[in-house]
């Protein structure tokens, strides 16, 4: 099962990852530019995990370990208050 906040995270990564393999293939091509992939990881990663924080979706506990590794802030589920039924 995958939270909306996951899923979010999963198709920004997506995303991001198109975007800047374009924009380096672009600016290798078209400026004669040098680029790292340590360059290119730093920045999907970062555009990810901003991403994921502005995220409106809502996670599971069982997706802590996802959110942990891009540093994102889970946002849970709000429960009701539970009434005690006699």
């Amino acid at each position: 099962m995958c939270s909306s906040q996951t899923r979010d995270i999963f198709v920004s990564a997506v995303l991001h990852a198109i975007h800047t393999t374009c924009l380096f293939r672009n600016s290798v091509r078209l400026g004669s530019d040098v680029v790292s992939l340590h360059g290119a990881k730093a920045k999907i990663v970062a555009a990810v995990a901003l991403s994921g924080s502005v995220s409106s979706g809502k996670c599971l506990p069982s997706d802590s370990r996802l959110l942990n590794s891009f540093m994102i802030s889970p946002h849970h589920r709000h429960v009701a208050a539970i009434i005690t039924v006699v």
